[in-house]
């Protein structure tokens, strides 16, 4: 997760000097819990109380949302965007990468929804309600922005479980609360490569964002 964290920061540095405005890292990481550093790690991170129980690496990241765990089988898309340059909000970003995410979903004949009501804002991100009732979240989303100058830079973004090993969430609370996780493997049994993924959801993606974009109304001035 390092090389990805050192590119983010590299790509933040080219779109405050002027460069390319938009960038979307993908990444399929080896084992690693992250948490966002400033939280002393306790109860509401590990269910056992501290983090002995963790199999991979714990990495403090500048993300917010807890704790929770990337691996092998799961999709990680981090946005390096200028929403100043773009003309849109954290709150559009947002709606697009979730939208998108449903929209991918069901190419799988998964359907995703928004978190459930009575959930925290935490718990955002796309969930799966299975036949038991239960709601299972199958992608997590979480960005961070910040203003310099004239830019309104954001970073990181959102995961999504496509055949992810979903046993290595269960040493922890998954954004800080005691919800289930689920992948597209354990809702349909199917298995898709997460590059060819990737390359799904940039095309639903980008036809969403650009909705977006195209609005002249939408638009920051120059």
């Amino acid at each position: 997760i390092q090389e990805t964290l050192e590119k983010q920061e590299q790509l933040s540095k080219e779109v405050i000097q002027g460069g390319i405005w938009n960038h979307i890292i993908f990444a399929e990481h080896t084992p690693v819990y992250t948490y966002e550093p400033g939280k002393t790690p306790n109860e509401r991170l590990f269910r056992s109380g501290d983090a002995s129980s963790l199999h991979a690496p714990l990495v403090a990241v500048h993300r917010g949302g807890s704790i929770t765990y990337h691996g092998p089988g799961q999709l990680v898309c981090y946005f390096i965007f200028d929403l100043i340059k773009a003309g849109v909000s954290v709150f559009d970003l947002n709606a697009a990468i979730e939208l998108s995410l449903i929209e991918l979903l069901s190419s799988f004949h998964i359907t995703g929804m928004p978190k459930p009501a009575w959930l925290p804002d935490e718990a955002s991100g796309v969930w799966v309600k299975g036949e038991d009732g239960v709601s299972r979240k199958i992608a997590s989303r979480g960005l961070s922005y910040k203003e310099v100058g004239a830019k309104g830079i954001t970073r990181f973004g959102c995961a999504l479980n496509i055949t992810t090993e979903l046993s290595e969430f269960d040493p922890i609370f998954p954004c800080g609360l005691p919800i289930e996780m689920t992948s597209v493997k354990k809702e349909k049994g199917v298995s898709p490569d997460v590059l060819d993924t990737a390359y799904i959801f940039t095309e639903i993606f980008n036809r969403n964002f650009g909705l977006l974009t195209d609005s002249e109304e939408k638009r920051h001035p120059n």
